[in-house]
């Protein structure tokens, strides 16, 4: 993570662009491997055959499950830290989210809609 936020895919940042997509490589692998033990074939080796760099990986806040699993996790924590805040989970109008220039407000309202 750089500035609190996990690499990128969209970034102009070259090294961060690269990081992103190893990141979803490793991901991919781990997931598609441990679909392959359910299904009972062995796989090649995958980043759980080393648990000390998936531990290293997790100490720096990286989560091996699926993105969209993650990305459901933490818009229903903002979805609770909203309420939490304003007591309600009604949301201002398109309009007015937009004139706030608050993205990460405009993001949630999308997603709930959604």
């Amino acid at each position: 993570q750089r500035h609190g936020k996990m690499p990128s895919k969209k970034s102009q940042d070259e090294e961060e662009k690269s990081l992103s997509a190893w990141l979803d490589n490793v991901r991919h692998e781990k997931n598609t491997g441990d679909d392959d033990e359910k299904k009972g074939s062995k796989a090649k080796r995958s980043i759980d055959d080393y648990p000390h760099r998936l531990q290293s990986l997790e100490l720096l806040g990286i989560s091996m499950g699926r993105r969209r699993d993650d990305t459901f996790e933490a818009m229903l924590q903002k979805l609770v830290e909203y309420k939490e805040e304003h007591g309600t989970l009604r949301f201002p109008s398109d309009e007015l989210c937009e004139k706030s220039k608050n993205l990460e407000l405009q993001a949630l309202q999308k997603w709930v809609k959604s």
